[in-house]
């Protein structure tokens, strides 16, 4: 990979320009389009596999309710009690009354061709007249008998109507009320109650077909085609669905639906050839559309060349030149934004000497700052070290307490110029204010300060100043200024799971919580602006759910507590 960086680094900015359009533009959009041609394809044929098995989950659903239709009219005979009186009839005994009753089925519906009621030896008929009816029905009579009642439906080639129509039969044994056979009733259809159905939903590619359970064909929507159709590979624990087979012309897509009356099917078959064959119809305009816009490709790598990568040569060439501190005259060349750019290289070659003379000057400047910052350090330190001499005079001359209080001012002092924040400890920031006390205490002589801290809290990083403003509240608001006699401040540091945890509590005056948040730096018995800006520095520094909690009532002290992050490190 180096390697290869650095030979293509050998080349200008034009063939490198002309590589990357042809890797990162050309060939991906060549990949992408064939990518996307493949999607649309397949894309195609799923949705057509999904609409196919909408529609013959459609044609089922009606040819279900007529076939249960059908059905629901064989028990007619049972409604009215003539299916009790077939049983008490003697041969040949009101037959006229049983006809009457099988007009009354098949009047309605032109659909049913006849109607036969056998029973007893006795065959009752209305309808159009099958001779053959019984020959065709005898190798399934002991099927109809052992089916107890339940309708068979059976599609026969010996009966035909007057356009040649396939005629369906519907069986069904006749019970008596013991459960004894009375006879058999034969219902003839022609086909039309199937076509009537197809012909709503026909169009497209899709051939429907009527198969029984093996794949024989019963009914071809729109020709005449027979046979049988291979159901193997649909699983019998599904009722409907659709997928895709392998056959001799190339695959199809089966789409099919099982009937809830009869062992049918409703099969749909979809040849890819003929899916793929519209499909390929768009490869012409793809192909054109594809030429076309390398040809623009083409025409924009030229125009890159004569408006960029050209102007650029002349630029890094003129710039090389100028790196070897020769004199450098360049043309105006290019437009727009290359003709600006020589420009201003000629105005920058042109000001060059002036812009060294200004950096001369510019850091002799800068080196007498650095001695008058050098100079104005010397300030702190003459204070830290005159600070020192009174403290020993103090120790000289046996003077504890103002030794005390030197040292303590010296701590203050140091601590307030520290630049090494980040490293700031709850350690840091308890001496800090053990000694801010003790300068207090000298004043105001009326409060004991008292530090109740866990020693695996002291050296967690906080912000500096973060206590010291809260303890001088509480000495200067609460304790009054040295008027609240035998005060106590106490701090009190511990750590749990969430957090490092700070409380500072008085026994002065205290003071309405709410009244000064309302107007937090106009109250001038209690407190002051120190309180809001801790907690400001506390939502800034940490933001949620790190906070400070205050709790105080006039009369009753204060307690202020701090809920800090455990930053170690």
């Amino acid at each position: 990979m180096r390697r290869l960086r650095e030979r293509i680094s050998q080349y200008g900015i034009g063939v490198r320009m002309a590589a990357c359009f042809i890797g990162l533009v050309i060939l991906p959009f060549i990949l992408l389009a064939f990518i996307m041609f493949y999607s649309f394809q397949n894309y195609t044929v799923n949705n057509l596999s999904s609409t196919t098995r909408d529609t013959m989950a459609a044609i089922k659903s009606e040819i279900d309710v007529l076939l249960e239709q059908y059905e629901s009219m064989t028990m007619t005979l049972y409604y009215g009690g003539y299916v009790d009186r077939l049983a008490e009839l003697e041969e040949g005994g009101r037959a006229e009354e049983i006809s009457g009753v099988l007009d009354g089925i098949s009047f309605p519906d032109t659909h049913i061709h006849a109607l036969y009621l056998k029973s007893k030896g006795q065959v009752y008929h209305s309808g159009a007249t099958y001779d053959e009816i019984f020959d065709a029905m005898e190798p399934h009579e002991q099927e109809i008998l052992d089916a107890g009642g339940k309708c068979i439906w059976y599609p026969t080639d010996e009966m035909r109507g007057s356009a040649d129509q396939k005629m369906y039969i519907l069986a069904r044994r006749l019970n008596s009320r013991d459960f004894e056979p009375v006879g058999i009733m034969y219902m003839v259809l022609d086909e039309k109650f199937i076509s009537e159905v197809y012909s709503q939903l026909t169009g497209g590619y899709a051939e429907k077909y009527l198969t029984d359970g093996e794949g024989n064909i019963l009914y071809s929507a729109g020709g005449q085609k027979t046979g049988q159709i291979d159901l193997s590979g649909i699983p019998d624990s599904k009722r409907s669905g659709a997928q895709e087979v392998e056959t001799e012309d190339g695959g199809s897509v089966y789409a099919y639906s099982k009937l809830r009356s009869a062992d049918w099917y409703c099969i749909s078959t979809v040849p890819d050839s003929e899916i793929r064959k519209d499909i390929l119809t768009l490869e012409l305009p793809f192909i054109v559309i594809s030429v076309v816009y390398l040809l623009f490709l083409a025409v924009m790598l030229y125009m890159m060349k004569k408006s960029v990568f050209r102007p650029l040569h002349s630029l890094k060439k003129a710039m090389d030149d100028y790196a070897q501190l020769r004199p450098v005259e360049l043309e105006p060349m290019g437009s727009g934004e290359f003709r600006s750019l020589a420009e201003h290289f000629s105005d920058m070659t042109e000001r060059i000497s002036q812009l060294m003379l200004q950096y001369r000057e510019e850091e002799e400047e800068k080196n007498r700052q650095r001695m008058m910052a050098l100079t104005a350090q010397l300030t702190p330190h003459f204070i830290y070290n005159a600070l020192n001499t009174i403290k020993w005079m103090a120790v000289l001359n046996k003077q504890k307490n103002i030794q005390h209080l030197i040292e303590s001012l010296i701590y203050i002092f140091r601590n307030a110029a520290r630049v090494d924040d980040e490293s700031y400890t709850v350690q840091d920031e308890l001496k800090l204010v053990e000694n801010y006390a003790v300068i207090q205490k000298a004043r105001f002589m009326n409060f004991e300060l008292k530090t109740e801290a866990d020693e695996d809290c002291m050296e967690y990083h906080i912000r500096k100043f973060l206590l010291q403003p809260v303890v001088e509240n509480a000495i200067v608001h609460g304790l009054g200024r040295g008027q609240e006699k035998d005060g106590e401040i106490r701090i009190r540091i511990w750590k749990e799971e969430d957090g490092l945890y700070i409380t500072v509590s008085d026994t002065g005056v205290g003071f309405d919580v709410e009244a000064w948040r309302k107007h937090p730096d106009t109250s001038e018995d209690h407190t002051n602006i120190g309180l809001h800006n801790v907690e400001e520095i506390i939502r800034l520094e940490y933001g949620p759910p790190y906070s400070l909690e205050i709790q105080s009532k006039p009369g009753s002290g204060t307690t202020i507590t701090y809920h800090l992050p455990l930053i170690s490190g």
